[in-house]
């Protein structure tokens, strides 16, 4: 049996002197003996003794430090005593302890050492502070994950683990409270940010200090909120917005672009728009190039950040032209959610813009949104007619031209009208020289219209070296519509640049390539085009399929007789898509198979259609065939 040392004597004593003796002892030993004497104070459990072990705590091996780190909660009066020490380091090990154990409940310390005489007592109790709350909002996502899965048989065990988790962050809140209020005394920003973060718990009371006259708390919180947003500045820079104060600071935190800010995190936060104030002051927001970029890529978000993205932006006061732009590209290449949420934005909005926008969507078939947009369309134009029926008549004569009467309704008329009226109106050269001018706007959307008009009215090939200029425009969304109006441009030029695009990373515009190349007979014994049968994008795939089909190409016909049996739906309904233009009656069979049995309604009713259509042709050629067999005799 080993022999029992000095320290086991000392701990088991109950005079109560062999506390101080183990203290002095702790203050002045070697490392390798401490962990002894650690273990004597411990098993006296003397508030002395717990006090020593506190205020030796930074030199303890780690081993140790992690013992006292554990029993934390044994150990508050020992907090205590520690903070009313002389020795600045005792305090410093009451902060570093609270921070390593994660002790919300402790942060009323935190608060009280903020008023410490030491300036590097201050400073760490604000840090801790400010390290405490963040832990803290990032745990609660973990929490509530693992309180989830906590037994309910049990309700002893989740009403306590409910009341703990309550009294943390009241504890943690009215510190953080208390420590702003007396900023004027520390002057230390970390507290301040802390309070930021817990804007939500904290209401009113949070903005009454902001807000005070003469605060200096005012201006620290004004230099945070004019930095890079991190993930927990963002809620409190939305709740921000509805307070005059502080708007300006963050309307340029958001028109700043910032290399680490992640947009994901405002839609995340998006409602929060549904308060009037934030909602009204959303709209000093005129620029926001960190969220206008990251909705051109559209992939990293899944359809209820794409929709949360639609109502943001709709929510600010970005240029008309610019919330088309993102509405237009959402509607395209957004999810069937996002669509859906476009719809019921322009809805909402009473513009001119919004209006066209809303005829084009309203022509799609089968489109989530499409059929709230016909219907607001129509409501429109009931309204329209009602106000022109009760206005009185003009006084005076319009100032606004015929060219922009038609621009502005361009988008509302049928193919047929917008030919006719196109090349009326252009064929005078002030009306021509107009549009070829909007060919240089700042605006995408302006861009496309001018190239829809100009190619809708055959003045393609007149305008052809404006019209060249656009092949390589930075914008996808022009550079397709470019590749459409160049398909009307005869020559050895528009070929080239056709083929140059059949690589472009865009499927608009490899498949509006294709297309052009199909309609100048330019797609034979070209390579780049037969490649583009194996095109992830499906309307490339088809455009692809369609050309070389005329000619007469076996690898058009298999990827056809692929596309129609392809488990993704946007493959199968372009490839009946195709179909229908070729009018192609040997796939009658499969055509019926998949009027019975496809698995999308949708693409099973388009089959029907079509099935319809092919047996009408086959009948007809069939009857043609009989008719020609009799009339051969006849005439030999």
């Amino acid at each position: 049996m080993p022999k029992p040392s000095r320290y086991d004597f000392l701990a088991a004593s109950k005079n109560l002197a062999a506390d101080g003796a183990l203290a002095t002892a702790l203050s002045c030993a070697e490392p390798g003996v401490m962990p002894a004497i650690v273990d004597a104070l411990l098993a006296r459990r003397r508030p002395a003794g717990l006090a020593a072990i506190v205020a030796c705590f930074d030199r303890l091996d780690e081993v140790q430090q992690r013992r006292v780190v554990n029993l934390s909660d044994d150990l508050y009066g020992a907090f205590r005593d520690c903070c009313s020490s002389e020795d600045p380091q005792s305090r410093l090990n009451v902060i570093s302890i609270i921070v390593k154990g994660r002790r919300p409940r402790l942060a009323y310390l935190l608060a009280s050492l903020l008023r410490d005489s030491s300036p590097k007592v201050r400073e760490a109790a604000a840090l801790a502070l400010r390290d405490l709350v963040a832990w803290f909002l990032d745990d609660t996502t973990v929490w509530i994950e693992r309180f989830g899965r906590m037994v309910p048989d049990d309700p002893g065990a989740v009403a306590e683990a409910l009341h703990r988790r309550s009294l943390d962050r009241r504890q943690l809140t009215d510190s953080t409270l208390a420590a702003l209020e007396s900023f004027d005394t520390h002057h230390h920003p970390p507290v301040v940010e802390a309070a930021l973060w817990l804007a939500d718990e904290l209401g009113n009371r949070l903005w009454k200090v902001l807000e005070a006259p003469g605060g200096h708390a005012r201006r620290a919180a004004l230099e945070l909120l004019n930095g890079a947003p991190g993930p927990l500045m963002v809620p409190v820079a939305i709740e921000a917005m509805g307070h005059s104060d502080f708007r300006p600071a963050v309307v340029r935190m958001l028109s700043t672009k910032h290399s680490n800010e992640i947009p994901a995190m405002w839609l995340r936060q998006e409602w929060r728009l549904m308060t009037d104030a934030i909602r009204k002051a959303f709209r000093t927001v005129k620029s926001w190039p960190n969220m206008i970029a990251a909705m051109h890529r559209l992939d990293r978000w899944d359809g209820d950040l794409q929709a949360r993205a639609v109502r943001m932006i709709s929510a600010t006061g970005l240029p008309m032209e610019t919330k088309m732009d993102l509405l237009q590209h959402m509607w395209l290449h957004g999810d069937p959610v996002a669509r859906r949420a476009v719809a019921w934005a322009l809805i909402d909005m009473k513009e001119p813009e919004a209006t066209a926008l809303l005829h084009t969507i309203s022509r799609e078939k089968g489109t989530p949104g499409a059929a709230a947009a016909r219907r607001e369309v129509k409501r429109r134009r009931r309204e329209k007619r009602r106000h022109q029926s009760e206005a009185p008549p003009p006084v005076a004569a319009s100032t606004q031209s015929e060219i922009d009467r038609f621009w502005g309704k361009f988008d509302t008329l049928g193919a047929a009208e917008q030919a006719t009226q196109a090349a009326s109106l252009l064929a005078d050269a002030s009306n021509l020289d107009a549009v070829l001018r909007k060919l240089a706007s700042p605006s995408s959307t302006t861009r496309v219209r001018a190239l829809r008009m100009l190619t809708t009215a055959g003045l393609a090939p007149a305008v052809a070296h404006a019209i060249y200029g656009l092949a390589h425009d930075r914008d996808s969304m022009v550079r397709s519509a470019a590749m459409t109006a160049i398909g009307y441009i005869p020559g050895e030029t528009s070929e080239q640049l056709l083929r140059e695009s059949l690589e472009h990373p865009d499927d608009r515009v490899r498949a509006n390539a294709v297309e052009s190349l199909d309609r100048l007979s330019a797609a034979a014994n070209d390579p780049l085009v037969l490649e583009r049968l194996d095109d992830e994008d499906n309307r490339t795939r088809a455009n692809a399929a369609k050309a070389l089909l005329k000619l007469g190409v076996r690898d058009a016909a298999e990827t056809l007789c692929a596309m129609l049996r392809d488990p993704a739906s946007d493959q199968r309904a372009s490839a009946l898509w195709v179909v229908q233009r070729l009018q192609l009656v040997p796939l009658l069979t499969r055509i019926g198979e998949m009027a019975a049995e496809d698995p999308d309604p949708g693409i099973q009713q388009q089959a029907q259609k079509l099935l319809e259509m092919l047996v009408k042709r086959s009948e007809a050629e069939t009857a043609e065939a009989g008719l020609a067999e009799e009339v051969q005799p006849s005439i030999s």
